[in-house]
């Protein structure tokens, strides 16, 4: 496909399913950071510096509708990442996205329990793995389940890093 044609796809793809793959989301890994160190030593006893930042991966398992339109919908995220037909990969920009990840709660004075008590967002994030789906005979009543795992630049705390203009990091 053409640029115009991925990226309409993919507009396309969010508006038809990103709705229902939000809230079909049942499980989630809240991101890690962790910081390498260095030692120096100019005089006296040598002392550990923060020289690196790096980020992991984050899992999340979904339940499958009867068509598993969630899967397909991660598929098809990956497929706009590498071009079966030539075997390249495709511009950075036209996969990633950012991911928001909000923990829901309850306040008495609101007498409501789906209130934002944190959230975090990862920039540029891209699924990496589209896990594989069991398919048991012996099990009834269960709803299916595929696990997703994704990798992402940075990530930000919504009420640690948020700016005056309302902007997660100053990122828009």
């Amino acid at each position: 496909y053409p640029k115009e044609k991925r990226n309409l796809d993919m507009h396309h793809l969010d508006m038809m399913l990103g709705k229902r793959v939000r809230i079909m989301c049942n499980k989630i890994t809240l991101p890690e950071r962790q910081f390498t160190a260095a030692a120096l030593r100019q005089y006296g006893p040598a002392f550990q510096y923060p020289t690196n930042v790096q980020y992991g991966s984050i899992g999340a398992t979904f339940y499958l509708s009867k068509f598993y339109e969630e899967r397909q919908y991660f598929e098809a995220r990956q497929n706009a990442m590498f071009d079966h037909q030539t075997n390249n990969f495709n511009f950075w920009d036209e996969y990633t996205s950012h991911v928001d990840i909000f923990q829901l709660g309850s306040f008495d004075e609101k007498n409501d329990r789906d209130h934002i008590t944190y959230g975090v967002r990862l920039f540029e994030a891209y699924p990496l793995t589209v896990g594989a789906v069991e398919l048991d005979s012996s099990t009834t009543n269960q709803a299916a389940t595929c696990s997703i795992t994704f990798n992402y630049r940075l990530w930000l705390n919504y009420n640690v890093d948020i700016d005056e203009a309302g902007n997660v990091g100053g990122l828009t």
